[in-house]
């Protein structure tokens, strides 16, 4: 007797087919992209074996010292991810973990939220730390936190979008100019030194990049559906829970959906604006306790602060008085020369001559290609952030890295002149010389990421004269620390003797000499005192030491009157972080 097959023996014989499917689909499109996904785990692998600041793997080669934001970023990170999994265990309720000590009490076994910034970009630098820890235990642990441990998290969103960046402008450019567009970024010294950081820049980029990149690509043809308004909601939303930087996004949108599909583009925008609000505030649960004081809260204190000050031109300024001119001078100094060319090209090729690839069908009927389209979007979120740091009273400060977001795109840009170039050079060379001319370019650039390592986020182009150039002209070489390397404190530490105690400038915030000296394992064994100099507890130092923020030294010169050095870390000539002692202690 014959047994009917029932609906569950379906489903399970159907599922299978349906898995097939999909690892096809998988194995296709990796292998398909196998270069750009290949160059990305390489950038990933580059990146994670230089994360130690300042000895936890002193078996790894050494990366940027501690910079200041980084002990915050990585403490809040590793609180929410153990906070999330003890959730899903049962153990804790969502306020044990988004509240502040105002909900929690004295008594907060977890610790308290800081809503200073929102949590997803901390959780990716939490999960990086513990995964990191697990696997590649540190040679000493004295804390909970491994700061530089919280570096893979960074490591990890970077190489995601030199990913992105290459599979896009391949889509545009072909195979080569994508992966150009990914070396160029890998090669701008500013991305290259906060990828190696515990910092929400590297993050906030990856979440920037998804968003723009979607449009560019997908919003495409007569109409745009409410799945694609769907999805570039849930990403805007997602930048908005990385960093307040994703305010950078929503005006160069509107204006280019309403410029291409005039009243088309409202119900998209729409169903953009309410999925990237509710993604937002269901993804923050602190928004929860007190929805409209806590939003005020956040978006007001973006405003409401004490002043960064600035180095610029060899004056000092604070961060809402700097120079109209100040993001585009930053930009043009620090991004390579090579690649402002290739950019350069790659602006030409993509508004003058109106189309990149062969979209023929769609410009006859258009006058406008799809990928021209999106490259207008590109160019409107790039010079939108420019723009908006140049309004008078807008604060900026610490060089690029408030629109460190743009440098992605500007590498899009830079494989697409890369094809452009190799394009012209063809009709008159050999298909060897057009590729390897333009490719030299980048290429080149990569010798600033050796000379200037692990202090890249000084690194200046030789337009000014690199980072010797830049200070003659009143640059700041070292603004966040980043130039106490292992190294560097491992030398000074030859000369100190145990309770030893070392003025240190500048002081910018009241846990920094507590996270210099714990991950400075030299420092910490010898019981080292850290002392802010120029204060009365330093009157007795013999000691000291400095990185060159001069926006915020308290000394014009370095060393001090009647200070002497004894080591300092220089790159292209420019001092970057000195060590000194009393000259009476000779």
């Amino acid at each position: 007797m014959g047994m009917a097959r029932s609906p569950s023996t379906k489903h399970t014989a159907a599922s299978p087919s349906r898995i097939s499917r999909l690892g096809h689909s998988v194995l296709t499109w990796s292998s398909f992209n196998r270069w750009e996904i290949l160059l990305s785990l390489v950038v990933f692998l580059i990146v994670t074996l230089q994360i130690d600041s300042g000895g936890d793997y002193p078996w790894l080669p050494e990366g940027p010292g501690l910079t200041l934001d980084e002990s915050f970023n990585v403490q809040q990170g590793v609180r929410i991810e153990i906070g999330l999994r003890s959730w899903l265990l049962g153990h804790v309720g969502w306020k044990d973990i988004f509240g502040e000590q105002d909900d929690l009490g004295p008594n907060a076994p977890m610790g308290y939220h800081l809503p200073d910034h929102p949590p997803l970009g901390r959780y990716l630098l939490g999960i990086g730390h513990d995964l990191f820890v697990t696997f590649f235990p540190p040679a000493e642990r004295t804390s909970p936190f491994v700061i530089c441990a919280g570096r893979m998290g960074s490591a990890f969103a970077f190489a995601v979008t030199v990913l992105l960046v290459s599979l896009y402008t391949k889509s545009v450019s072909g195979r080569w100019a994508g992966l150009i567009a990914g070396l160029a970024l890998v090669c701008m010294p500013r991305v290259f030194g906060h990828a190696h950081l515990a910092a929400l820049e590297t993050v906030m980029n990856l979440a920037y990049v998804s968003v723009v990149l979607y449009l560019a690509h997908y919003w495409t043809g007569p109409s745009i559906s409410w799945k694609q308004g769907l999805i570039a909601g849930l990403l805007l939303g997602c930048a908005f829970l990385t960093k307040i930087q994703a305010i950078l996004l929503p005006i160069p949108i509107g204006l280019w959906a309403l410029w291409y599909w005039r009243q088309h583009a409202v119900l998209p925008l729409v169903i953009v604006g309410i999925t990237a609000a509710v993604t937002f505030f269901v993804g923050w649960p602190w928004l929860w306790l007190d929805p409209v004081a806590h939003l005020q809260q956040y978006f007001g204190s973006a405003g409401d602060r004490a002043a960064v000050h600035v180095w610029y031109w060899g004056k000092q300024f604070t961060d809402r008085t700097v120079p109209w001119h100040y993001p585009f001078v930053m930009t043009l100094v620090t991004v390579p020369v090579g690649i402002q060319l290739l950019t350069a090209a790659g602006f030409c090729k993509s508004l003058f001559h109106r189309t990149v690839t062969n979209d023929a069908e769609e410009e006859k009927s258009t006058g406008l290609s799809e990928s021209h389209r999106g490259l207008v979007l590109l160019v409107g979120c790039i010079a939108f952030p420019l723009l908006l740091f140049a309004l008078p009273q807008t604060a900026v400060y610490d060089g690029v890295r408030l629109f460190l977001v743009i440098f992605p795109l500007l590498a899009v840009f830079a494989g697409i002149g890369f094809q452009a170039i190799a394009d012209y050079l063809s009709q008159r060379l050999s298909t060897a010389w057009s590729f390897a001319i333009p490719g030299l370019f980048v290429v080149l650039e990569c010798y600033q990421l050796f000379v200037m390592s692990p202090v890249w986020l000084g690194s200046y182009n030789l337009a000014i004269g690199g980072p010797a150039g830049a200070e003659s002209c009143g640059f700041e070489v070292n603004y966040w620390a980043d130039g106490l390397t292992r190294e560097f404190l491992n030398d000074a530490a030859d000369s100190l003797s145990r309770n030893d105690k070392v003025a240190v400038a500048p002081v910018l915030h009241q846990f920094q000499l507590y996270d210099l000296l714990q991950g400075t394992p030299t420092w910490r064994r010898k019981k080292i005192q850290l002392v802010e100099f120029g204060t009365p507890d330093a009157a007795d130092a013999r000691f000291a030491l400095f990185f060159r923020r001069k926006a915020d030294l308290s000394v014009k010169e370095l060393p001090p009157p009647d200070w002497e050095t004894i080591s300092e870390l220089k790159r292209h000539g420019a001092v970057i972080a000195m060590f000194c002692r009393r000259k009476a202690d000779e």
